[in-house]
């Protein structure tokens, strides 16, 4: 589980000032890089509301939602 998630850590977060520079440079906004972070928050949010089932009630040592 560690080598997928430090994985796509290192892609993601090591190429993040790349995409950030190249995103004003094309903008000219300064403000660009938080738009694209805030859609890209968006998009992800009714995947992060629908697919992620609640474990509220669920049994630790089964794993059974009562």
């Amino acid at each position: 589980m560690a080598l997928p998630y430090n994985l796509a850590y290192a892609v993601f977060a090591g190429t993040a000032p790349l995409a950030s520079e190249l995103l004003v440079s094309a903008t000219g906004s300064m403000i660009s890089p938080a738009i694209y972070a805030s859609v890209l928050a968006l998009l992800a949010l009714p995947l992060l509301l629908t697919a992620i089932p609640e474990t509220r009630h669920s049994d630790l040592r089964t794993g059974a939602i009562k």
